[in-house]
């Protein structure tokens, strides 16, 4: 019995040192801030990221959230926005970043979320 209160009182220590700690980390900004234009029928392969400072997050997730991407092109987790554009124009979204300094045995912690709206252009 005093084996299991002892690690109920390590579980509680450690969640309010996570609740009163926080996350250290901040998104300054998402690179590249304006994507370069796409051309019809052509692949295109860009890489989106947050630049980070004050961290080194343990888990970084992106997520597209909002708009829309031409046909033909797709945005993965990892930041990735690539494809053949099919449809010539001005395509506008949204992409968020999710990212978490930390992590126990319930999951992570720590974390924070930030979004940014992007222009494609394809010609």
């Amino acid at each position: 019995m005093a084996r299991i209160i002892n690690n109920f009182s390590k579980a509680l220590i450690l969640i309010l040192s996570v609740i009163i700690m926080g996350c250290d980390c901040e998104i300054d900004e998402f690179s590249p801030s304006v994507l370069p234009d796409a051309t019809l029928n052509a692949d295109y392969d860009e890489h989106i990221e947050a630049s980070l400072s004050d961290c080194s997050p343990i888990f970084e997730d992106y997520r597209f959230v909002g708009g829309n991407l031409p046909p033909g092109m797709s945005f993965n987790y990892n930041g990735r926005l690539s494809g053949i554009p099919r449809s010539a124009g001005t395509f506008h979204f949204t992409i968020e970043v999710y990212l978490c300094e930390s992590e126990d045995l319930f999951g992570y912690y720590d974390c924070l979320s930030s979004t940014k709206g992007f222009q494609l252009t394809v010609n």
